[in-house]
């Protein structure tokens, strides 16, 4: 059975802060795309940063706080209110898609936060597994 959890990403990342344009004192939440799914013990997530937008960097652990070898607190809890019953262990594939023309800070400038990057589009995947209760 797979169960949709995207909405549980949905508003987990809304609590991120990105740069914003308009000056690097100001912050907004990213804007990005995301489809989450549970299949068994199997957690797969797709993060889409998105063309015409602004984000710190396209690290998956900045964006999304699961790393392997780590007891995956927030999510547990998150599902949990949801009424998920998950495993004793979840395994991570995640996949980051990064579309042409999403713009990062350019952290080789002196001023990183005041310059921002667009880059070409890429696909990053990877795997993570949470520590054993």
């Amino acid at each position: 059975m797979t169960t949709d959890l995207t909405s549980i990403f949905v508003a987990y990342l809304a609590g991120n802060r990105a740069p914003n344009r308009d000056g690097p004192d100001r912050r907004e939440a990213p804007t990005y795309g995301v489809t989450a799914t549970l299949t068994d013990d199997v957690l797969n997530v797709e993060l889409t940063f998105r063309s015409g937008f602004v984000y710190c960097c396209y690290e998956w652990g900045c964006h999304v706080s699961l790393h392997s070898g780590e007891r995956w607190s927030w999510l547990r809890e998150h599902l949990a209110e949801h009424g998920v019953d998950a495993p004793s262990q979840l395994h991570l594939k995640s996949t980051s898609l990064i579309e042409e023309g999403a713009l990062f800070w350019d952290f080789s400038k002196s001023n990183p936060e005041s310059e921002f990057v667009r880059v070409e589009a890429m696909q990053f995947e990877d795997t993570a597994e949470e520590a054993s209760s």
